[in-house]
């Protein structure tokens, strides 16, 4: 099995950060992509379109690449943390959802374990989440 590098570790830590503001994103999205209507009918006459706003609307939300990624980050974080121990989750809220911001030696502290227990906890998350993820087998 491959070892997880320091930027893919990083990169997995972001997700967990983003995840407080998923749905915020999505919505964002669905919004900015109702927004973006462009009328394709410049030369006047009848369309041959039969309108089926909200079936279009719906169409478009589920082939947005944005919408799906995050969509499947959110899915995936959830199957991850239903899976971690409680400690692993006390962890994860804690480092990552708290609102406050905990150094991971700064976590190790507050819960009174070495430096390289708390790296090594983490790294078990980190991989967790690698592995949903389809980076790690």
């Amino acid at each position: 099995m491959s070892k997880l590098s320091t930027s893919t570790l990083r990169f997995l830590e972001d997700q967990f950060e983003l995840y407080d503001d998923v749905n915020k994103i999505i919505a964002t999205r669905k919004v900015e992509l109702d927004i973006a209507i462009h009328d394709e009918n410049i030369g006047g006459g009848k369309s041959n379109v039969v309108s089926r706003p909200v079936e279009n609307k719906v169409i478009k939300w589920d082939q947005d690449r944005v919408i799906k990624y995050y969509s499947t980050l959110k899915d995936n974080i959830d199957t991850v943390y239903r899976s971690m121990t409680p400690e692993q989750q006390e962890i994860c809220r804690l480092k990552f959802w708290s609102g406050d911001y905990y150094s991971w030696n700064d976590l190790a502290d507050k819960l009174h374990y070495s430096s390289k227990t708390i790296y090594n906890k983490r790294y078990k998350i980190l991989e967790k989440l690698a592995k949903q993820m389809g980076l790690l087998q």
